[in-house]
C-alpha cells in the first residue's frame, strides 16, 4: 500500500481509537485474539494486510 500523508494521519488516529493495541490497562491487552480482531479490523479499513498496519505502525512511532 501507498502510504500518502492523509492516510497516514488516519492510520494514527484509527490506532490510538483502538486502546487494545497500545493501552496495557485495557482489560483486553493482553489477549492475543481480540488484538488480533483489532488489527483485522484497521487492515479492513485501510484496505491492506495486518502486517502491513504492524509495520506502518512502527515505522510511525520511530518517526515520531
Amino acid at each position: 500500500m501507498e502510504w500518502t500523508e492523509e492516510s497516514s494521519i488516519n492510520f494514527i488516529n484509527s490506532y490510538q481509537n483502538k486502546d487494545i493495541l497500545w493501552d496495557t490497562k485495557h482489560p483486553k491487552y493482553y489477549n492475543k485474539i481480540k488484538k488480533h480482531d483489532a488489527w483485522e479490523e484497521l487492515a479492513v479499513e485501510f484496505k491492506t494486510t495486518v502486517d502491513e498496519c504492524k509495520k506502518k505502525n512502527k515505522y510511525s512511532i520511530i518517526s515520531t
